[in-house]
This record gives structure tokens, sequence and C-alpha cells, in this order.
């Protein structure tokens, strides 16, 4: 759905790529960190993957010394307090209870690309 999402909007399309697990960013910060690269310019985390938690990617994300910097949103269906505070503790650059349907979807996803690539100035890429 996220991905959908992010590329509907044609004029401003994002590249989206999915980890479904701490494997799978695992895999991508080492290949990220070989060629001293991002792996993204902004990362959503579900707190909910196959293999582990959002916050242990967020752990990985933060400790990692190319991509640090990168915001990270934290995606969730959870309205838990201590979810948001734990997520924020990681190194969240903000948490968002999960749009229920399509229409949110979008509405959510154009929001987020207005806010993190028009209104807010991201750190340059080391």
């Amino acid at each position: 759905m996220i991905k959908l999402a992010f590329s509907a909007n044609e004029a401003m399309a994002i590249a989206v790529t999915i980890v479904e697990s701490v494997a799978d960013l695992s895999k991508l910060l080492e290949e990220s960190e070989a060629t001293s690269t991002t792996v993204a310019d902004l990362i959503f985390v579900d707190l909910s993957l196959d293999d582990g938690t959002g916050f242990e990617v967020l752990s990985k994300l933060k400790s990692s010394p190319v991509n640090y910097m990168v915001p990270a949103i934290v995606l969730s269906g959870s309205h838990r307090e201590d979810d948001v505070r734990l997520a924020y503790a990681h190194g969240a650059a903000s948490f968002v209870v999960k749009p229920m349907d399509v229409t949110e979807w979008l509405r959510f996803s154009q929001a987020a690309k207005d806010f993190w690539f028009r209104t807010v100035r991201l750190p340059p890429c080391p």
C-alpha cells in the first residue's frame, strides 16, 4: 500500500524500497556502508516486522556511520504511548499511526512528500 501511495503522484514520485525484516535492512546497510551512500533520503519503519521490531531497525539505522542522519518515520497500528516514547528514544523523526484505507494512504503520502521534500531541508548525504 505504501509503495502505491508514494508513486501515485507522478509529479513527485518517490522511489520506495520495502524492507520487511531486520535481516533485509542489515543487508541494505552493509551495501550502503560499503559504497558510502545512504540507503534513502527518508525511511519509513513499520514497528511490526517478520523477524523483529521497528525498534531494532531504528537502532541499526542510527548506529550506521553512513545512515545515522537519514530521517526515520515510524508507522504503526498502535496508539500506545510506550511505543511512541520508544520510537523517539530510538531516533525516530516522527511517529504516525498507519492510515486505514487507500484514500487515507494517498492523503498521508502527499502530506509526507510535501513536508519532507518541499518544506524541510534534509541533511546532505555523506
